[in-house]
């Protein structure tokens, strides 16, 4: 039960799923607060945080994600990389548009996406 609070995570990158690779073989809930983001990177989905696993329960909240880069047409910074899963993104700051920044593999997830701050055009 992944339990990141003031954590940072600089100028990483991964060949795929990004700075975290949230995996499991059963449901957990992960929290990530008060965590920073900058200059991740990875060849796949995700480079910040990748969700990996059924029934998958994350709280992620006042977290800032910035300066990654966008090389691809992947959501950069949170990869729902599974089903039926709960995902409440709460409070975060992101330097890059909503698709640019959150997406999801399947379809079937309970993605809350409430008071964060995206760049407007």
């Amino acid at each position: 039960q992944p339990n990141f609070q003031y954590m940072r995570f600089h100028s990483t990158y991964a060949p795929q799923f990004g700075a975290v690779w949230d995996w499991s073989t059963q449901p957990v809930t992960s929290f990530y607060n008060y965590c920073d983001f900058t200059n991740v990177s990875s060849g796949t989905a995700g480079a910040g945080i990748t969700l990996y696993h059924w029934l998958q329960n994350a709280d992620i909240t006042n977290c800032n994600f910035q300066q990654s880069k966008q090389d691809s047409i992947f959501p950069c910074y949170i990869y729902v990389y599974s089903s039926e899963s709960i995902i409440k993104i709460i409070k975060c700051k992101f330097d890059l548009p909503y698709n640019n920044s959150i997406g999801e593999r399947y379809g079937g997830n309970n993605i809350t996406v409430s008071n964060n701050d995206f760049p407007t055009d």
